[in-house]
C-alpha cells in the first residue's frame, strides 16, 4: 500500500489549536479565585457562636451549682408571653 500527498498542514492546524487551548488555559490558571458565599462565611461563625453558647452554658451551670444564680420572673414571663403572641399571628 503506498501513500502519496500526505498533507500535514491538517495535523499543523490541530497543533495550534491546542497549543492555544493551552496558553488560554495558563492564563486563566494565573487569574483564579476564590469566592465565598455569604451563607458560607455564616456557617464559619456558626462555629464561633457555638463556643460562646458553651462559654455562657458553663457560666450559668457553674452559677446554678454555687447557688447564686438568680431568676428574673419579670422577664420569663415577658418571654413567654411575647412567645405566644408571635405565634398567634
Amino acid at each position: 500500500m503506498r501513500i502519496d500527498h500526505v498533507r500535514l498542514s491538517n495535523v499543523y492546524a490541530y497543533r495550534s489549536r491546542i497549543e492555544s487551548d493551552v496558553s488560554k488555559h495558563k492564563r486563566l490558571k494565573e487569574n483564579d479565585q476564590v469566592d465565598i458565599s455569604v451563607e458560607a462565611k455564616e456557617l464559619q461563625q456558626l462555629a464561633l457562636w457555638e463556643k460562646e453558647r458553651q462559654k455562657k452554658l458553663a457560666d450559668i451551670k457553674e452559677r446554678v451549682q454555687n447557688g447564686t444564680y438568680q431568676i428574673d420572673n419579670y422577664e420569663v414571663a415577658k418571654s413567654i408571653y411575647a412567645f405566644y403572641k408571635q405565634g398567634k399571628q
